[in-house]
């Protein structure tokens, strides 16, 4: 059999057993507010670096494009001349 145990208060008697799931609940509630919160954090962190990648491909892929020209403009001219 399971006993309710009432803790007594100026105001009101609340059980224990309610009392401890609104604290359990409301620890959760909290765990699951700071999860989320460090999930968003994370998040922009990667898109920022997700960001930076792309950034960096562009500029390198410019760059070897550069180079290609450059290798084709030497080889035409070893041709001609």
């Amino acid at each position: 059999m399971l006993r309710t145990v009432f803790a007594r208060s100026n105001r009101l008697a609340i059980p224990l057993q309610t009392a401890g799931l609104q604290r359990r609940t409301y620890v959760d509630k909290f765990q699951e507010r700071e999860n989320a919160s460090e999930n968003m954090y994370v998040h922009e962190k990667e898109k920022e670096q997700l960001a930076a990648l792309r950034k960096k491909i562009a500029e390198v892929e410019k760059h070897a494009n550069e180079l290609e020209e450059h290798i084709n403009r030497k080889e035409r001219e070893a041709k001609s001349g």
